[in-house]
């Protein structure tokens, strides 16, 4: 088999074609390929004649990784010492945000008392007693964390789009 890159009018690569025998020349939007170019045709451009990594596809592939890491960043368990001298963990998934953002709401923010014994699951899923002070402190915690990696990814995704080679975006890393 024999492989083409299709190109668009700005050498961005758009689609591929596969040639069951070596074609003595290729239409004016076709480039000859590896079996690997074509099967991410938009992963390529033309620059000088030569076949490169596109930097627009290199810009959202790193991207996705970036927002990938972000997530990850986002949400990683929280550990605080609790009111009981207890050091624990906490979920910060968007369930586990949830639950706590209702909790502080409740409890800090309008100001109605903890029951007497409240327990909140950890990581480990064990129940732990909280005070008023510990979903305080959790919220805080929590707060601060999405807000550095929000912060973080701003700035890492303003360096990849101001990137200029290939090579600088894939140093750009979390």
């Amino acid at each position: 088999m024999f492989y083409a890159l299709v190109i668009d009018s700005n050498g961005n690569g758009i689609g591929s074609h596969a040639y069951y025998e070596q074609p003595s020349s290729y239409p004016s939007n076709e480039v000859a390929c590896t079996q690997s170019q074509a099967q991410s045709p938009m992963a390529y451009q033309i620059v000088n004649g030569q076949i490169v990594e596109s930097l627009a596809y290199a810009k959202t592939s790193q991207i996705i990784l970036l927002q990938s890491a972000f997530q990850q960043a986002e949400q990683a368990p929280i550990s605080i010492t609790l009111a009981s001298g207890v050091m624990t963990s906490f979920g910060m998934t968007p369930h586990d945000w949830t639950k706590i953002v209702g909790l502080y709401s409740k409890y800090v923010v309008k100001g109605d008392p903890v029951p007497s014994g409240y327990p909140l699951p950890d990581v480990n899923m064990v129940l732990r007693i909280v005070t008023k002070a510990d979903i305080d402190n959790l919220f805080e915690a929590g707060k601060t964390q999405i807000d550095n990696a929000v912060s973080k990814l701003a700035s890492l995704l303003e360096s990849v789009n101001t990137a200029t080679t290939v090579e600088a975006v894939k140093l750009i890393n979390w």
